[in-house]
């Protein structure tokens, strides 16, 4: 049982994260990699926040998916991916 410690206590502090975000939209990533490293490696951390940001997002959307309006999504979104595709960097540094 004391072998499943840490890992419950990583779940938990996720889900608690996860949920305090969900409202605000940030700060994921801010209270869970100090946590992850604390028992994993740093680069098992980031992969391990990476992970839970890619779920929660998953999860975000499909519990907010009967509001969103996807006519604003055909009528705006499409534009603006076309525009940021077309636009050949404008603005960056030509070093990036």
């Amino acid at each position: 049982m004391l072998d499943l410690l840490p890992y419950l206590i990583l779940a938990l502090v996720a889900m608690l994260a996860s949920f305090a975000t969900f409202f605000s939209g940030f700060g994921l990533g801010t209270l869970l990699l100090p946590v992850f490293a604390l028992f994993f490696e740093i680069e098992i951390a980031i992969l391990a926040t990476a992970l839970v940001h890619f779920t929660t997002g998953i999860f975000k959307f499909l519990l907010t998916m009967k509001s969103i309006d996807f006519s604003i999504w055909k009528d705006s979104g499409t534009k603006v991916i076309n525009l940021s595709l077309s636009s050949e960097n404008y603005g960056w540094p030509k070093f990036l």
